[in-house]
């Protein structure tokens, strides 16, 4: 009985110890299961996150693709719009319409040359053309042809205020005193220039016909010191 007693204490003793052989075995496999699971569940938010990053690039990539192809399509119209007015202008040499329209379109592509051109053909044909004096000015001020630009949108105002369109007469009335004041400030312009433009000032009061509105009645100030220089100056 002792003796059998023994052996099966002995097994029982070994069936524990490989009981928990295998427990530890299996606890291992588990942690070493769990890790590696670990590690592809951060291998897949880091491929996540770069992925995210390339679609996010892809995306803005698209969408400047889609701005300049629309960039193109523009010039391309605007292009065709030259054409087409060039046509009606062969066909019509007297419009001044078409010379103005295919200005604006030589202006949206910045060709101001072109532009300039096709407004003063415009004005050869139509000399009230008040929008084409208008955006002559516009790119003569912009090329640093301040005195010129104030005639020009002078006449602009002039003509706006007899066909009636007050508000396209009040935006040129403000640009043409925008710029005289530019022109004639004492940070932009040397004392000899201040002089010619009183000489010139003192010529235009001289020569003004009376039935024509003044830049005084313009700029709505009874005592700005150009209240008598013709719109025509």
């Amino acid at each position: 009985m002792n003796s059998n007693h023994s052996t099966l204490v002995e097994q029982l003793q070994q069936l524990k110890q490989q009981g928990e052989n295998s427990l530890k075995q299996q606890d291992q496999k588990f942690k070493t299961l769990i890790n590696e699971l670990s590690d592809r569940v951060q291998n897949n938010k880091e491929s996540f996150t770069l992925l995210n990053g390339k679609e996010n690039e892809l995306d803005q990539f698209y969408h400047q693709l889609e701005s300049q192809l629309n960039k193109v399509e523009g010039v391309v119209e605007t292009l065709q719009n030259i054409e087409n007015f060039s046509q009606m202008i062969r066909t019509n040499p007297e419009s001044a319409e078409a010379y103005y329209q295919r200005g604006l379109n030589h202006q949206k592509l910045g060709d101001k040359t072109g532009a300039m051109e096709d407004y003063t053909e415009a004005l050869h044909l139509d000399s009230t053309y008040a929008r084409a004096y208008h955006t002559r000015g516009v790119i003569l001020a912009e090329i640093g042809n301040r005195k010129q630009a104030v005639e020009d949108l002078r006449l602009a105002a002039k003509y706006y205020f007899e066909q009636g369109d007050i508000e396209s007469y009040e935006q040129a009335r403000n640009l043409s005193k925008e710029f005289y004041e530019v022109r004639h400030s004492p940070v932009n312009t040397e004392t000899a220039e201040v002089i010619d433009s009183q000489d010139e000032m003192s010529q235009e009061m001289n020569s003004a016909p009376m039935d024509l509105v003044t830049v005084g009645g313009l700029f709505d100030d009874e005592t700005d010191s150009e209240e008598n220089i013709s719109i025509l100056g």
